[in-house]
Parts: structure tokens; C-alpha cells; sequence
């Protein structure tokens, strides 16, 4: 989506197996209007050996736009990630204004690869240690609302209903992140406890007013066992509204292949675009419905309080 010179942040992981000598991986993002500069999203590359330990060499970042359409190599660290950055101007390069693909080339210095991923990154935090830029609680000014469909419907029908279900499979599709960059922060997680009586996460609102009118960026993997995720706002008037409801997705073939320890191949995840009601007050992600090992990220929550969740394998804050 093109106009002005805000970037969003974006995250795939492709997983590469088989006993070849190079590894690849690529992730989509797109530039929203948003009220800060510059347009610069950071990527982090992970690679991974066949025998589990860290990926060694480097890696070789390019774009089909911006800073990168010539490559930049970045030699591994020793956890088996690379840092750049891609800046990528719609006033200034007509085809940031259109989705920009970015490449990983991993060349291992020694052993096959097991896996390689891409990932969205938060800027390095700067040298007096504060934290990376994110826009005054309740501060409104440029937020639209309009944002590019989802790709998978927020809310399945049949959820409510008490008829036969069917999984509902939809294919693998490059996932691209509208979230501005002052807005990008949220939470992963992995394996809800399943069909837990308490297992409601709620988020609560940094200022009375409530929320500007966000988009949320969720990630969720169920695997090849669909699972319930129902998330609803509630208003400053006290108005409750659903947001998602997902009872029947299935999206991967096979089991979960990270054993929740880590964020899943971008291959398994479904992404889900939903826009909050200006003035939300609280949001509860409801995990009562899942059955068996999922995952779920969430970005945009920048207007929200992002407390620690206890009832799952994994929690973390991203940024």
C-alpha cells in the first residue's frame, strides 16, 4: 500500500531441509501513511545447522526495492543471526510503493542447513539504552483506520453454530505487516494451556480514552488440529465487540515443528488483519478453544499495556 514514508515491520520464516550447502528465505512488507519518517524496517536473519546449533557464515540480504537491491552480506553472529536494515522511500523510488520482497541467502562456512528464517526486527535500541520510538498513548493524529484486507476472515460464522465444522485450509501466502513503526509492538506466544476455565488474556488500555483506531497484526498457527481463538474489544462505553473468531483453521499438514519453543516457520502461520473501535478500553484474547499446540502473534498494541501471559509454554514481549 503506498503513500508516505512510514514502513511497516514484517516477519516470515521459511524452513529449508535436505543436505544441500546454501539455505534461503524471503518476507514481504509493504509502506503505509503514517506520522513519522523515515522508512526503514530492520531484519534479522536466523540460520540454523542440521544438528540444531547456531548457523555460521553469513547471509546476503536483497530487495526488489530500496537500499538492498544490490545485496548486503552480513556474516553470522554467534547465535546464528544477521542485522540489517532496508530503507525504501515511495516519494523518492516509485516501486516502494508497491510490496517489496526481500532474499536470505545463507552460505553455510561448514555443515548443511537445517533452516533459515527472516524476521521482523525492532531498531536498535539507542546508545542512552531507551527504547525504540512508539507514538504517545491515545495519540491519534494520522491514524486512518484504512488498511488492506485480511487474508484470512476475522470471524468464521460457524464458530456461533452448533452445525457440522470442516477444517478450513487456506494455502501458505507471504505475510506482509501493516502496522505502523511507532505502533509495532504486541506479544508472541505458544501453546495456550489447553481448555484451560481461566485461559483469558485480557490487555488493558494505557490511557481512559481507550485506543486510536489500530490495526492488529495477528499471526496464528494451529498446526494440523484447528483451534478456538475468539478475541473481543470492549469500549470505553462499556460496548463489547467481537474481533476474531477462529474455530475451524487448520494451517500446516503435520504437528508443530518447534515443540513451542520458538516462533514456527512462516509456511505454518495464517495472518489476520482486524481494526480496533477508537475509544477501546481492554482487549481479551480468549485461549478456551484451543485443543492442541498453536501459536499466535500479535503487533499494533501500542496503546495497550502489554502484561505477561502465565497460561502458555512460551510468552514474549516483542518491542
Amino acid at each position: 500500500m503506498r503513500l508516505g514514508g512510514m514502513s511497516s515491520l514484517a516477519a516470515v520464516g521459511v524452513v529449508l531441509t535436505g543436505c544441500s550447502n546454501h539455505g534461503s528465505a524471503s518476507l514481504g512488507l509493504y509502506f503505509v501513511a503514517g506520522p513519522a519518517a523515515p522508512a526503514t524496517a530492520w531484519l534479522s536473519a536466523s540460520a540454523v545447522k542440521s544438528d540444531g546449533s547456531p548457523g555460521t557464515g553469513s547471509v546476503n540480504f536483497t530487495s526488489t526495492a530500496g537500499n538492498l537491491v544490490g545485496g548486503h552480506a552480513v556474516t553470522l553472529d554467534a547465535t546464528g543471526s544477521a542485522l540489517t536494515s532496508l530503507t525504501c522511500d515511495p516519494a523518492a523510488e516509485a516501486a516502494c510503493g508497491q510490496p517489496v520482497t526481500i532474499e536470505a541467502d545463507w552460505t553455510p562456512d561448514r555443515g548443511p542447513p537445517l533452516a533459515a528464517y527472516v524476521t521482523r526486527h525492532p531498531p536498535p535500541l539507542p546508545s542512552d539504552g531507551g527504547s525504540w520510538a512508539t507514538r504517545a498513548p491515545g495519540d491519534c493524529v494520522g491514524v486512518s483506520g484504512a488498511f488492506p484486507a485480511s487474508p484470512v476472515a476475522p470471524i468464521d460464522p460457524v464458530c456461533a453454530t452448533s452445525g457440522p465444522r470442516i477444517n478450513v485450509f487456506p494455502p501458505a501466502t507471504i505475510l506482509q505487516y501493516g502496522v505502523l513503526i511507532n505502533c509495532a509492538n504486541g506479544f508472541e506466544l505458544n501453546n495456550a494451556t489447553f481448555g484451560a476455565d481461566s485461559g483469558i488474556y485480557t490487555l488493558n488500555a494505557l490511557v481512559p480514552g481507550g485506543s486510536c483506531a489500530d490495526e492488529l497484526d495477528v499471526d496464528f498457527a494451529t498446526y494440523l488440529v484447528p483451534d478456538g481463538l475468539r478475541v473481543t474489544g470492549v469500549t470505553s462505553a462499556g460496548q463489547s465487540y467481537l474481533l476474531i473468531d477462529s474455530c475451524e483453521l487448520q494451517t500446516w499438514n503435520s504437528s508443530d515443528p518447534t515443540g513451542g519453543q520458538v516462533r514456527p516457520p512462516g509456511d505454518t502461520i495464517r495472518q489476520i488483519r482486524v481494526v480496533l473501535q477508537p475509544g477501546t478500553i481492554q482487549l481479551n484474547f480468549d485461549f478456551r478453544g484451543v485443543v492442541s499446540p498453536m501459536y499466535v502473534q500479535v503487533l499494533g498494541l501500542c496503546d495497550f499495556a502489554v502484561t505477561p501471559y502465565s497460561g502458555c509454554q512460551r510468552w514474549r514481549a516483542i518491542p
